[in-house]
């Protein structure tokens, strides 16, 4: 059954967060913030790019490490109707840039040949200009929280263009992936239907921010009024693991052959309710130890094209569905 908030046409993210305003929504190292917290950020990085001046259709670019404000700056995609570019913060910037058309680049270091006009300092849009910006703690109780954009509306059409993802794919081409508003609920419904995503589940992002799939972790945990953990950039996926005991984990196989090596992380891992498991194949003896492991293991198939993923396979299945791509996500949205 889909939220209130959600209709057939788009989603009022204002009763979204008004939903689930007490709810734990993101936890960042140390700090945890509730969903209206989340609304107070998402307000103030709003009015800072609109007084940069960004407007409807532009293109909002970000190179940098996974960070809160790559997920401030996509949810201001949805209401400012611009289009929202995350782009690959390990390659350097005078390689990606001439390939991207972009009107504003969110960047600490930006390259001499961009337009410095055009260049907006990631902290220059989480901080208060204004006296009474900076005074507020928690957003108006009412439909009317986003109001003051003029290019936003209390219902966010599910048609909107949101993102521009880059997959090279197999041609080794990158590509600039165009999703929609709806692409991104639709998708994050079939997958929390799929894994019975509940809001007390707390699901740490582990994948860059550059990917389709570390993108709709955000969006499946705000649908659901459930926990985002971001870890620190420089945070081993172990110890991050250790530290905040998520009780759902996106990982590509590499990752998961790392964690095998360390008892105390498997440990973590068999107390979890699902370990997504995809972007790549998975070898028959990993998903063979796995299983041996009692690891809550749910193999997945998607690609950026499909907007992340596809199928799953459900927990508690036959072993042999577990060599299978499972069953499709898109069945369990409704």
């Amino acid at each position: 059954m889909k939220p209130a908030f959600i209709s057939e046409s788009g989603i009022r993210m204002d009763l979204l967060f008004q939903t689930y305003a007490n709810h734990p929504a993101l936890i960042t190292g140390d700090q945890s913030l509730s969903f209206s917290d989340v609304a107070v950020t998402l307000n103030l990085v709003l009015l800072n790019l609109q007084k940069a001046g960004v407007r409807k259709g532009h293109r909002v670019a970000i190179h940098h490490a996974n960070s809160e404000l790559h997920l401030y700056l996509f949810l201001a995609s949805w209401f400012l109707d611009c289009l929202y570019l995350t782009l690959d913060f390990k390659a350097p910037l005078e390689s990606l840039l001439p390939h991207r058309k972009i009107d504003f680049l969110v960047a600490e270091c930006p390259p001499n040949s961009h337009e410095n006009d055009r260049i907006i300092h990631p902290k220059h849009l989480l901080v208060s200009s204004a006296p009474d910006e900076s005074t507020i703690s928690r957003p108006p109780a009412h439909s009317t929280m986003f109001a003051r954009f003029e290019t936003s509306s209390p219902l966010i059409p599910f048609d909107r263009e949101a993102s521009a993802v880059f997959t090279s794919g197999s041609t080794g081409s990158p590509r600039g992936i165009v999703h929609t508003v709806g692409n991104y609920v639709y998708s994050a419904l079939g997958t929390n239907a799929l894994i019975d995503l509940e809001s007390s589940d707390r699901w740490l992002l582990s994948l860059p921010l550059f990917h389709v799939g570390g993108i709709l972790i955000w969006v499946r945990t705000l649908i659901a009024g459930c926990t985002c953990i971001l870890p620190r950039p420089v945070q081993n996926l172990g110890s991050a693991i250790k530290q905040y005991h998520p009780s759902v984990v996106s990982l590509v196989p590499a990752q998961l052959i790392r964690l095998l090596d360390h008892d105390e992380t498997v440990c973590v891992l068999k107390t979890m309710k699902t370990i997504m498991l995809g972007g790549a194949p998975s070898p028959a003896w990993l998903i063979e130890k796995a299983l041996n492991l009692d690891l809550p293991i749910m193999p997945t198939y998607g690609c950026t094209e499909s907007c992340a993923q596809v199928s799953g396979v459900i927990r508690n299945s036959p072993r042999k569905f577990y060599f299978t791509s499972g069953r499709p996500a898109s069945k369990h949205s409704h």
